[in-house]
């Protein structure tokens, strides 16, 4: 054998083994890409979660400063020393005995008559204003307005009547001007509900059987 065939056939066998070897090291270069991508696509969709977590709790946090800054609803158990007031005052404003059963209070506010001059109010001789409303009417009707209008101020001068000599009968939120004023609207709408129901003969005598 020629030194020059014993050259090639060495050169074949060291390219015969170089090949694998290159072959495991695309496959490697490959491998690696491949890998890459994967961690590249894990992080950007790491990124996107936090992203949106991060805006959930934003929103999170604006529903508990928006809930906290929502007005207080006018439930049973809120105000509850304000609406006794009022309630009062309804009585005292009508010409109604303030310490009638809440029944026979009723039935009192049902009864009231216009004045014979037709007008919702009159001052007697003592100079007290008594009104005779129509609380078949909405709280909107100009008459009632003016009433619902005149327990609000009223409400208002005993709180400075009330400041003035030290006496705190109501909290500080009590005497807010919209709490008062939605206070009284609530009542009155409310006496109007039981004042129309009682007109009712059907729903009156039912009425009178659920109190019996």
């Amino acid at each position: 054998m020629y030194s020059g065939d014993s050259s090639r056939e060495d050169v074949f066998a060291l390219v015969a083994e170089v090949r694998p070897l290159a072959d495991v090291m695309r496959n490697q270069e490959t491998i690696s890409s491949e890998l890459k991508e994967k961690i590249d696509e894990l992080t950007r969709r790491f990124q996107e979660t936090q992203n949106q977590l991060t805006e959930l709790n934003e929103q999170l946090v604006g529903l508990g400063e928006a809930e906290k800054m929502k007005p207080e609803k006018d439930g049973a158990n809120t105000h509850p020393a304000l609406k006794c007031m009022i309630h009062l005052i309804f009585a005292d404003f009508c010409g109604i005995e303030r310490m009638l059963e809440k029944a026979e209070r009723v039935h009192a506010f049902t009864a009231l008559q216009p004045w014979e001059d037709g007008q919702p109010k009159m001052t007697t001789e003592g100079g007290q204003v008594v009104w005779h409303l129509n609380f078949k009417g909405t709280a909107g009707e100009p008459a009632n307005a003016q009433f619902i209008e005149a327990v609000v101020k009223n409400v208002m001068e005993n709180k400075k009547a009330l400041q003035e000599n030290n006496q705190g009968e109501l909290s500080d939120g009590d005497y807010k001007e919209k709490v008062v004023r939605d206070c009284v609207k609530a009542y009155f709408r409310n006496l109007h509900q039981q004042v129309k129901d009682r007109s009712d003969p059907t729903k009156a005598a039912r009425l009178e059987l659920a109190n019996q």
